[in-house]
């Protein structure tokens, strides 16, 4: 919005919500989606939209790289949460932290990236996946500390 485009909007949540949201304003499209994204991405949008009849071009404008191990002095600090804004992220965390990270809040951005975390950890949600919504979901968790 703030370089100028009009129509902004959230749509879902995650690969079938976005689908869904596309397809319901499929008379406002007139031509191909342009759909950049990482190398590996959480769900086959590309493959589900050109399901639903929409041309995808999708472009990989960038590939992710997780870490190996964590900083050492990682297991040093006592944190409170952590921001987990994707699945694939989640499922990192989990991989690199084990159950050092059990005792920690885990913020979500949205239920997909909640349930890459086993059951017992304690984790809250975002009301909507969006950037507002997770400074929503911190504000509120800093409040009740």
């Amino acid at each position: 919005r703030r370089l100028g485009f009009e129509n902004v909007t959230a749509l879902g949540g995650d690969v079938d919500g976005l689908v869904a949201g596309i397809t319901a304003h499929r008379e406002t499209i007139n031509g191909p989606l342009l759909y950049p994204s990482g190398t590996e991405t959480s769900g086959d949008l590309e493959g589900k939209l050109n399901a639903s009849g929409f041309e995808v071009d999708r472009i990989r404008v960038y590939d992710a790289v997780p870490l190996e191990n964590l900083a050492a002095d990682f297991h040093t600090k006592d944190y409170d949460s952590v921001l987990l804004y994707s699945a694939r992220t989640a499922s990192i965390w989990k991989k690199l932290t084990g159950d050092t990270s059990a005792h920690i809040t885990h913020l979500c951005l949205s239920e997909n990236v909640a349930r890459k975390l086993p059951a017992n950890w304690p984790k809250n949600v975002a009301k909507s996946p969006t950037d507002q919504g997770m400074r929503d979901l911190l504000e509120s968790f800093a409040k009740a500390e």
